[in-house]
């Protein structure tokens, strides 16, 4: 039997999709423990940043599902932690160049959904 090791992910942003994802990704044997989920908020509370620093910072990957137009406010206190991570936006209307420079990652996945009507 394979001995798979899986990376630990964190999702910024609490939309349906994201927590379809989670859901998707637990369903299917991912760890939940290796599953980390910020909301989007603004970290004024200096514990809540550091907490969510924390959890950026041992992520292998970074899922984003932000509203576009809050993005740099969220991640510019993260942009020290994002740097070496694999970075995967669900964010339609933000490029990859733009990406590169919000978060100083240069493994941006860049990916959009195409909902069901």
């Amino acid at each position: 039997m394979l001995n798979i090791v899986q990376p630990n992910i964190c999702f910024i942003g609490s939309s349906n999709l994201s927590l379809a994802l989670i859901g998707g990704l637990v369903l299917k044997g991912f760890q939940r423990e290796k599953i980390n989920l910020i909301e989007e908020v603004k970290f004024e509370n200096q514990i809540i940043l550091k907490q969510k620093q924390h959890e950026v910072k041992k992520a292998d990957i970074v899922v984003l599902l932000l509203d576009p137009k809050d993005l740099k406010a969220i991640l510019a206190p993260l942009k020290k932690w994002l740097a070496d991570k694999t970075i995967v936006s669900m964010m339609a209307g933000v490029n990859i160049k733009q990406l590169m420079s919000i978060t100083g990652s240069k493994k941006i996945i860049r990916v959009i959904s195409n909902p069901l009507y």
